[in-house]
């Protein structure tokens, strides 16, 4: 926790110290909408400093894929280095009617 909590880095750090080269490691963080109902700014910009980070550093073995609800969308927007990832990197999904499931 201590090298996670240093600084901005210290995701980035732990990723490339655990992985072995030629990997990539794939974290999910649902419920994305959370992070701006449940914490306090300094510690939701420490994060969103550490992610945005993790992900730009050349050569990152770091994915990220975010779960989040559309009601929420404009938040991450509001943080410039997010808003960046998320123009560059975002899927919307409608939510499908129970008539339109196929089920195999």
């Amino acid at each position: 926790m201590d090298e996670l909590e240093r600084d901005e880095l210290g995701m980035a750090r732990m990723v490339k110290r655990i992985l072995p080269p030629d990997t990539e490691l794939l974290l999910i963080v649902d419920q994305f909408e959370e992070l701006f109902t449940h914490t306090d700014e300094s510690e939701r910009d420490r994060f969103i400093d550490a992610l945005v980070r993790s992900v730009s550093t050349a050569g990152s073995q770091l994915r990220v894929l975010i779960t989040m609800r559309a009601d929420f969308y404009d938040r991450p927007l509001r943080s410039p280095p997010l808003a960046e990832l998320f123009e560059r990197g975002s899927i919307a999904l409608s939510p499908l009617a129970p008539d339109e499931l196929e089920l195999a």
